[in-house]
């Protein structure tokens, strides 16, 4: 489907790196992981 690999290796990694900020931010933060 994707043209370039690369493209869909960044977008993986951005998501995951999205995902894992959330993660991050909510473990930090007890009154927004309610």
């Amino acid at each position: 489907m994707f043209h370039n690999p690369y493209k869909r290796l960044l977008s993986v990694a951005i998501l995951g790196g999205s995902a894992l900020a959330v993660q991050a931010q909510m473990a930090q933060n007890p009154l927004l992981s309610r």
